[in-house]
């Protein structure tokens, strides 16, 4: 009898024990576990199921915001869509913005041609960076930024060389996000047509030509003027000799 008692205790202690166990920890269907303290009386909560708010939806929620904050930091840059036209020796501006309006004041703000640095001229940091730029620019070029504050801005070379015509870049970037816009200038001696070598011996050559016929003609004239002046005065004499004889016979 003393032996069921002591089986029946321990079968009873053993399923307590188990039920301590299992009341120790509310597990929402694998997500996360609530542990509970002593014997202290359980929080009843909604099933996890119920929850609006699950942890692969606040990851996608994250995500999403992630991608809106990155959308919300991109811009187009924008430049004339026309070529620049440009006289050797005159100055001539290069200009560029933001889409959508925004400051640039913050941003790197360079142009450059075929290679990306050295450059025609880099602002970086809130000021130009001379170091940057290609030498044949140095002191020929001027930074338009009174609107920068709106996104735009615009390069001015002085004293332009036939050196400059061809394909600029204006680039614009702020943190990871960066854009730009090609744009090309077009130098009036580099589209004027080349002249032929033939042209040029036929420049040299024709002038001289015509003096050489124009000499030979006076030549001519002259030729024939004193030729015609000696039979006029051939012409002279004998009128003169036949005179003379006719006034002998008539003495």
């Amino acid at each position: 009898m003393s032996g069921l008692n002591r089986r029946g205790r321990s079968g009873k202690s053993s399923f307590e024990c188990q039920r301590r166990k299992e009341t120790q920890e509310v597990n929402l269907e694998g997500l996360w576990s609530l542990p509970l303290l002593g014997d202290s009386s359980l929080v009843l909560m909604e099933p996890a199921a119920a929850l609006h708010f699950s942890l692969p939806n606040a990851l996608l929620f994250f995500h999403l915001l992630s991608l809106f904050a990155l959308v919300s930091d991109q811009f187009t840059v924008v430049g004339p869509a026309d070529p620049i036209l440009a006289m050797v020796g005159g100055n001539s501006m290069l200009h560029c913005h933001l889409s959508p309006e925004k400051s640039a004041e913050d941003m790197e703000v360079r142009w450059f041609r075929s290679q990306f640095s050295p450059a025609v001229l880099v602002y970086k940091g809130g000021r130009e960076r001379t170091e940057e730029q290609m030498k044949e620019y140095r002191g020929r070029t001027t930074f338009v930024k009174e609107e920068i504050s709106k996104g735009s801005v615009a390069l001015i070379i002085h004293n332009v060389t036939a050196h400059e015509n061809g394909i600029y870049h204006c680039y614009f970037q702020e943190g990871k996000s960066y854009n730009e816009a090609t744009m090309r200038l077009m130098v009036a001696e580099s589209f004027i047509p080349t002249t032929s070598p033939w042209m040029v011996v036929l420049v040299v050559i024709l002038p001289t030509l015509l003096l050489l016929i124009s000499g030979s003609i006076c030549l001519i004239n002259k030729f024939h003027r004193k030729k015609i002046l000696s039979g006029e005065k051939e012409v002279e004499n004998e009128e003169k000799e036949i005179a003379r004889k006719e006034w002998e016979k008539n003495v």
